[in-house]
């Protein structure tokens, strides 16, 4: 059986959003020409291979970037305010 899931609930379910927020630094892999909800989904399905723990997504691009982060390291200095860009970040990582 297959099951849907609405990417609303994942990211209510896995992510902290921060609207124009972006992560400075250098994404480890760039999705062009996508939704926020394949972002969502290809940061949880690389989780276990390349620890995706959180990313950036351009609203205006309709791109995002993905990063690996460091869960015991607070990324409040690494955060800017970025008109049309959300932080997406998995809730069991600080920020």
């Amino acid at each position: 059986m297959e099951v849907l899931v609405s990417s609303s609930m994942v990211e209510e379910s896995y992510f902290d959003r921060q609207v124009n927020t972006k992560l400075s630094g250098t994404p480890y892999a760039t999705l062009a020409n996508t939704d926020s909800s394949n972002c969502l989904l290809e940061c949880l399905l690389r989780r276990l291979t390349s620890h995706c723990a959180a990313f950036n997504w351009d609203t205006i691009k309709k791109s995002c970037e993905l990063f690996i982060v460091d869960p015991y390291v607070d990324l409040t200095s690494n955060l800017t305010a970025v008109s049309g860009t959300n932080f997406y970040i998995q809730r069991n990582v600080l920020v």
